[in-house]
């Protein structure tokens, strides 16, 4: 690093001089030296809390891929088959109240005869006809249609492997 003399101005090549190569004197508390010295320091500091974050992430991701396979160790097919006599139970259970609920409409049914005695509205529609002016008849004339024969084109099959 370069930095400039405190006590004359010429320049000295820190990694070269330990002392003033024109007066001789000391640069060790100088001010661009301390200054430069510090920022190395902090970008040193960060860098290592760069590392340390990048490795706790690295840790993490590789806790969170082992956690992930052993749920799939313990997901195992006999989990999957009680999942699925849980899903057909539900299901019978659904058709059983449904059923249920049938059979008490049916038999509720000879209840309503009482109700079935009131007198009931009846309504009756009747359509008339419209007069739709006939169509007349349209002759064609005789034409002849030549006759179109397809002949059929052999394609060989192609298997796919």
């Amino acid at each position: 690093m370069k930095i400039y003399c405190d006590f004359c101005g010429a320049q000295i090549e820190t990694s070269e001089n330990k002392t003033c190569p024109h007066c001789g004197g000391y640069y060790s508390h100088d001010k661009e030296l301390l200054n430069e010295r510090e920022r190395v320091k902090r970008l040193n500091e960060i860098e290592e809390e760069r590392r340390r974050l990048e490795a706790e992430r690295m840790r993490l991701e590789n806790q969170n891929m082992a956690d992930m396979q052993n749920l799939r160790k313990r997901m195992s097919p006999g989990c999957l088959g009680m999942l699925v006599a849980m899903a057909i139970m539900g299901v019978f259970f659904v058709l059983m109240i449904i059923c249920i609920f049938l059979e008490e409409a049916e038999n509720s049914g000879a209840g309503t005869a009482a109700a079935d005695a009131k007198p009931r509205v009846s309504y009756t529609i009747s359509m008339e006809p419209i007069d739709v002016p006939e169509i007349p008849e349209i002759v064609l004339p005789d034409i002849e249609i030549p006759e179109i024969s397809v002949t059929k084109a052999e394609i060989p099959k192609i298997s796919v492997e």
